[in-house]
């Protein structure tokens, strides 16, 4: 670890407060560490991809250039479309979304076929509902982190790459095939960007 992300780390440490004060969070990538005031900041009203995969620079699909992350109003509203989302299932796992760095990947919500399955059916849901509002705001290609205090987590996807990792043939999870078909053609738009 160099000087620069001791120092980072050091920086995230002294303002997230908190039990989280003993989590330490990887900054995104950019000139310098950034430490939005609504990062950790818990949604008012809120109720398969493959661990470990991780997100590069734009692919030209939807996404901002990782250096430029999106506002913390833009992340509220993308929150609230997604909690939306979850809402209107009819998932018996919890996939609300409350704070920025914990996404609710279906690993760290049970890691079972049906967990995957019923996030499949949100991811879905959401995709098709907020897709307008997924490529005017860049992102599809943004990073969606799951960082656990057990340091368990550290899950960094995009939602590109969900619906890549959701519609393959050979995805994990009880996903019915009206879902999976969906998926498919919803990663096909995404790529079509």
């Amino acid at each position: 670890m160099g000087v620069r992300a001791i120092a980072t780390s050091l920086v995230l440490l002294a303002t997230v407060p908190g039990t989280l004060a003993c989590e330490m969070l990887t900054p995104l990538p950019g000139d310098g560490p950034t430490v939005s005031s609504g990062s950790n900041a818990p949604m008012t009203g809120a109720g398969g991809a493959n661990p470990g995969m991780s997100v590069g620079a734009d692919s030209g699909t939807g996404g901002a250039p990782a250096s430029s992350p999106p506002s913390p109003a833009i992340m509220q509203e993308l929150m609230s479309r997604w909690n939306l989302a979850v809402d209107a299932s009819n998932a018996t796992i919890d996939f609300h979304w409350q704070y920025v760095n914990e996404f609710p990947h279906p690993t760290f919500k049970g890691g079972t076929a049906q967990a995957y399955g019923q996030f499949a059916s949100i991811l879905l849901a959401f995709l098709q509902t907020n897709f307008d509002f997924l490529v005017q705001n860049h992102l599809f290609t943004i990073e969606l982190h799951d960082d656990t205090v057990s340091g368990q987590g550290g899950v960094v996807t995009s939602f590109e790459q969900l619906a890549d990792s959701f519609s393959a043939s050979n995805a994990f999870g009880d996903i019915t095939p009206n879902v999976h078909d969906g998926l498919v053609q919803t990663a096909q738009r995404i790529h079509e960007l």
